[in-house]
Protein backbone atom coordinates (compact mmCIF):
# COMPACT_ATOMS: atom_id res chain seq x y z
CA UNK A 1 0.00 0.00 0.00
CA UNK A 2 1.64 3.20 -0.97
CA UNK A 3 2.15 5.61 1.85
CA UNK A 4 0.57 9.33 1.50
CA UNK A 5 2.74 11.99 0.65
CA UNK A 6 4.31 13.53 3.60
CA UNK A 7 4.78 17.38 2.50
CA UNK A 8 7.77 19.12 4.43
CA UNK A 9 6.29 21.81 6.33
CA UNK A 10 7.05 24.73 5.04
CA UNK A 11 9.07 27.81 7.08
CA UNK A 12 7.15 30.28 8.15
CA UNK A 13 7.74 34.25 7.01
CA UNK A 14 9.88 35.97 9.16
CA UNK A 15 7.83 38.69 10.23
CA UNK A 16 8.71 42.36 9.42
CA UNK A 17 8.77 43.51 12.98
CA UNK A 18 11.31 41.05 13.65
CA UNK A 19 13.54 42.12 10.37
CA UNK A 20 13.16 45.81 11.44
CA UNK A 21 14.79 44.73 14.85
CA UNK A 22 17.32 42.26 13.81
CA UNK A 23 18.49 45.04 11.35
CA UNK A 24 18.49 47.66 14.25
CA UNK A 25 20.30 45.54 16.70
CA UNK A 26 22.48 45.30 13.71
CA UNK A 27 23.05 49.01 13.13
CA UNK A 28 23.20 49.74 16.78
CA UNK A 29 25.94 47.42 17.45
CA UNK A 30 27.97 48.87 14.03
CA UNK A 31 27.09 52.30 15.40
CA UNK A 32 28.71 51.39 18.71
CA UNK A 33 31.14 49.87 17.15
CA UNK A 34 32.17 52.93 15.56
CA UNK A 35 31.86 55.64 18.53
CA UNK A 36 34.08 53.14 20.36
CA UNK A 37 36.73 53.24 17.43
CA UNK A 38 36.44 56.70 17.48
CA UNK A 39 37.93 57.35 20.93
CA UNK A 40 41.24 57.74 21.66
CA UNK A 41 43.38 55.19 23.31
CA UNK A 42 43.80 55.18 27.34
CA UNK A 43 47.48 54.92 26.74
CA UNK A 44 47.03 58.39 24.09
CA UNK A 45 44.92 60.03 26.68
CA UNK A 46 47.09 59.75 29.98
CA UNK A 47 49.86 60.77 27.44
CA UNK A 48 47.79 63.74 26.79
CA UNK A 49 47.17 64.31 30.84
CA UNK A 50 51.04 64.31 31.24
CA UNK A 51 51.62 66.89 28.67
CA UNK A 52 48.57 69.19 29.59
CA UNK A 53 49.85 69.07 33.58
CA UNK A 54 52.90 70.39 32.04
CA UNK A 55 55.25 67.28 30.90
CA UNK A 56 57.80 65.19 32.57
CA UNK A 57 60.76 67.73 31.87
CA UNK A 58 59.28 70.05 34.26
CA UNK A 59 57.88 67.43 36.63
CA UNK A 60 61.59 66.19 36.95
CA UNK A 61 62.83 69.68 37.87
CA UNK A 62 60.83 69.10 41.29
CA UNK A 63 61.83 67.17 44.10
CA UNK A 64 59.28 68.25 46.75
CA UNK A 65 56.24 69.86 47.44
CA UNK A 66 54.39 71.92 50.46
CA UNK A 67 51.00 72.11 50.23
CA UNK A 68 48.78 74.58 52.87
CA UNK A 69 44.89 74.66 53.15
CA UNK A 70 42.09 74.34 54.52
CA UNK A 71 39.80 71.08 54.74
CA UNK A 72 35.73 71.06 55.38
CA UNK A 73 33.61 68.35 56.51
CA UNK A 74 30.71 69.25 54.43
CA UNK A 75 27.66 69.43 56.47
CA UNK A 76 29.20 69.04 59.90
CA UNK A 77 30.13 72.44 60.00
CA UNK A 78 33.46 71.37 60.90
CA UNK A 79 37.02 73.13 59.13
CA UNK A 80 40.28 72.98 60.04
CA UNK A 81 43.48 74.19 58.66
CA UNK A 82 45.86 71.26 56.92
CA UNK A 83 49.59 71.19 55.85
CA UNK A 84 50.95 68.28 53.21
CA UNK A 85 54.66 67.42 52.61
CA UNK A 86 55.40 65.37 49.90
CA UNK A 87 58.97 64.22 48.80
CA UNK A 88 60.84 61.66 46.42
CA UNK A 89 60.60 58.99 45.88
CA UNK A 90 57.82 57.51 48.13
CA UNK A 91 57.89 59.92 51.22
CA UNK A 92 54.41 61.81 52.66
CA UNK A 93 53.21 63.84 55.52
CA UNK A 94 49.63 65.22 56.07
CA UNK A 95 48.62 67.20 59.62
CA UNK A 96 45.12 68.12 60.28
CA UNK A 97 44.93 70.13 63.35
CA UNK A 98 41.14 70.86 64.83
CA UNK A 99 39.97 72.03 68.07
CA UNK A 100 36.81 69.50 67.58
CA UNK A 101 38.76 66.54 67.15
CA UNK A 102 42.54 67.44 67.63
CA UNK A 103 45.32 66.83 65.61
CA UNK A 104 45.06 64.29 62.90
CA UNK A 105 48.39 62.44 60.70
CA UNK A 106 49.34 59.93 58.45
CA UNK A 107 51.85 59.37 56.14
CA UNK A 108 54.47 57.18 54.85
CA UNK A 109 58.30 56.28 54.65
CA UNK A 110 58.08 54.87 51.58
CA UNK A 111 57.80 51.75 53.65
CA UNK A 112 55.37 51.65 56.23
CA UNK A 113 52.02 53.40 55.95
CA UNK A 114 50.69 55.29 59.20
CA UNK A 115 48.08 57.00 60.94
CA UNK A 116 47.57 58.99 64.17
CA UNK A 117 44.19 60.60 65.49
CA UNK A 118 43.05 61.81 69.08
CA UNK A 119 40.28 59.81 68.08
CA UNK A 120 41.39 56.11 66.89
CA UNK A 121 45.19 56.25 68.34
CA UNK A 122 47.77 55.20 66.90
CA UNK A 123 47.87 52.65 63.66
CA UNK A 124 49.96 50.69 60.75
CA UNK A 125 48.06 49.91 57.81
CA UNK A 126 48.56 46.65 56.45
CA UNK A 127 47.85 44.47 53.55
CA UNK A 128 45.83 46.22 50.41
CA UNK A 129 45.35 49.73 52.19
CA UNK A 130 49.44 49.97 52.66
CA UNK A 131 50.44 48.95 49.46
CA UNK A 132 47.59 51.71 47.81
CA UNK A 133 49.21 54.29 50.56
CA UNK A 134 52.58 53.32 49.64
CA UNK A 135 52.18 53.28 45.93
CA UNK A 136 49.94 56.93 46.40
CA UNK A 137 52.96 58.19 47.99
CA UNK A 138 54.80 57.54 44.92
CA UNK A 139 56.11 61.62 44.50
CA UNK A 140 54.42 62.65 40.47
CA UNK A 141 52.98 59.21 39.94
CA UNK A 142 51.15 59.81 36.79
CA UNK A 143 54.04 61.59 35.28
CA UNK A 144 55.41 58.11 35.01
CA UNK A 145 52.15 56.60 34.50
CA UNK A 146 53.74 53.18 32.70
CA UNK A 147 55.66 51.99 35.40
CA UNK A 148 52.61 52.06 38.04
CA UNK A 149 49.91 51.06 35.90
CA UNK A 150 49.68 47.87 33.66
CA UNK A 151 46.58 49.01 31.46
CA UNK A 152 44.65 52.20 30.49
CA UNK A 153 41.23 51.76 28.57
CA UNK A 154 38.87 54.26 27.26
CA UNK A 155 35.63 53.33 28.03
CA UNK A 156 33.41 56.15 27.16
CA UNK A 157 32.81 59.78 26.37
CA UNK A 158 30.71 61.15 28.77
CA UNK A 159 30.09 64.55 31.22
CA UNK A 160 30.96 65.57 34.53
CA UNK A 161 29.56 68.58 35.99
CA UNK A 162 28.55 69.70 32.36
CA UNK A 163 32.52 68.86 31.68
CA UNK A 164 32.68 66.39 28.60
CA UNK A 165 35.13 63.85 29.36
CA UNK A 166 36.82 60.82 28.45
CA UNK A 167 36.11 57.72 30.70
CA UNK A 168 39.36 55.88 31.30
CA UNK A 169 39.48 52.70 33.21
CA UNK A 170 43.06 52.70 34.36
CA UNK A 171 44.58 48.97 36.59
CA UNK A 172 47.60 49.52 38.30
CA UNK A 173 50.09 46.90 38.21
CA UNK A 174 49.18 45.79 42.12
CA UNK A 175 45.49 46.94 43.21
CA UNK A 176 42.02 47.55 42.21
CA UNK A 177 41.30 49.53 38.70
CA UNK A 178 40.16 53.05 38.98
CA UNK A 179 38.12 54.86 36.75
CA UNK A 180 39.49 58.32 35.70
CA UNK A 181 38.04 61.25 33.77
CA UNK A 182 39.93 63.41 31.76
CA UNK A 183 38.01 66.57 30.43
CA UNK A 184 38.46 67.22 26.84
CA UNK A 185 39.34 70.21 26.80
CA UNK A 186 41.70 70.84 29.12
CA UNK A 187 42.88 67.26 29.35
CA UNK A 188 43.60 67.22 32.83
CA UNK A 189 41.37 65.02 35.65
CA UNK A 190 38.25 66.24 36.79
CA UNK A 191 37.21 63.07 38.56
CA UNK A 192 38.76 59.32 39.88
CA UNK A 193 36.60 56.88 41.45
CA UNK A 194 36.65 53.13 42.21
CA UNK A 195 37.15 50.97 45.70
CA UNK A 196 39.67 51.11 48.07
CA UNK A 197 40.77 48.50 51.17
CA UNK A 198 40.59 49.61 54.23
CA UNK A 199 40.40 48.53 57.82
CA UNK A 200 36.94 48.84 57.73
CA UNK A 201 36.57 47.01 54.46
CA UNK A 202 35.88 47.83 51.08
CA UNK A 203 34.89 51.73 50.71
CA UNK A 204 34.04 53.18 47.56
CA UNK A 205 34.96 56.45 46.50
CA UNK A 206 34.85 59.57 44.61
CA UNK A 207 37.28 62.64 44.13
CA UNK A 208 36.65 65.62 41.91
CA UNK A 209 39.92 67.89 41.20
CA UNK A 210 39.26 71.16 39.86
CA UNK A 211 40.62 74.84 40.05
CA UNK A 212 44.27 73.86 38.58
CA UNK A 213 46.62 76.86 38.98
CA UNK A 214 50.55 76.42 37.25
CA UNK A 215 52.93 76.65 39.93
CA UNK A 216 56.71 76.10 38.38
CA UNK A 217 55.52 74.67 35.11
CA UNK A 218 52.59 72.36 36.43
CA UNK A 219 49.08 72.18 36.82
CA UNK A 220 47.99 71.63 40.75
CA UNK A 221 44.50 70.96 41.60
CA UNK A 222 43.43 73.47 44.37
CA UNK A 223 40.51 72.24 45.01
CA UNK A 224 39.53 68.18 45.94
CA UNK A 225 35.87 66.96 46.64
CA UNK A 226 36.06 63.76 48.37
CA UNK A 227 33.03 61.49 48.44
CA UNK A 228 33.55 58.35 50.73
CA UNK A 229 30.86 56.67 53.18
CA UNK A 230 28.43 59.22 52.09
CA UNK A 231 30.50 61.76 53.55
CA UNK A 232 31.90 64.94 52.04
CA UNK A 233 35.46 66.47 52.51
CA UNK A 234 36.68 69.13 50.49
CA UNK A 235 40.26 70.27 50.75
CA UNK A 236 40.71 73.94 49.48
CA UNK A 237 44.62 75.04 49.01
CA UNK A 238 45.86 78.08 49.76
CA UNK A 239 49.53 77.66 48.75
CA UNK A 240 51.88 74.63 46.91
CA UNK A 241 55.50 75.54 47.43
CA UNK A 242 57.93 73.39 45.66
CA UNK A 243 61.40 72.61 46.04
CA UNK A 244 61.57 73.67 49.93
CA UNK A 245 63.60 73.16 53.04
CA UNK A 246 61.55 70.34 54.48
CA UNK A 247 61.66 69.99 58.41
CA UNK A 248 64.16 67.27 59.38
CA UNK A 249 62.42 64.43 60.31
CA UNK A 250 58.95 65.05 58.98
CA UNK A 251 59.10 61.40 56.90
CA UNK A 252 60.23 59.56 60.31
CA UNK A 253 57.76 57.52 61.51
CA UNK A 254 56.74 59.08 65.07
CA UNK A 255 57.36 57.26 68.37
CA UNK A 256 53.55 55.90 68.64
CA UNK A 257 54.03 54.29 65.17
CA UNK A 258 58.13 53.04 65.86
CA UNK A 259 56.54 51.64 68.92
CA UNK A 260 53.98 49.43 67.55
CA UNK A 261 56.48 48.98 64.18
CA UNK A 262 59.04 47.57 67.00
CA UNK A 263 56.54 45.58 68.35
CA UNK A 264 55.45 43.63 65.52
CA UNK A 265 58.56 42.73 64.10
CA UNK A 266 59.24 41.08 67.42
Amino acid sequence: MNQPHLREPRSKPMSALLLVALLTCGFAAAEEAVKKEALPSGEQVLDWVVEAAGGIEAAEKIKNRMSKGEIEFVGMGLKAPVTVYEAAPRNSYLLLESDAIGAVEEGTNGEIAWENSAIQGPRIKEGAEARRAVRESTFNRDFHWRDHYASAVTEAAEAVEEQMCWRVLVTPKEGRAETWWVEQKSRLVVKRSGTMDHVMGEIKFSAYQGDYREIDGLKIPFLVRTEVLQQQQKITLESVQHNVEIPEGTFDLPEEIQALATKAAE
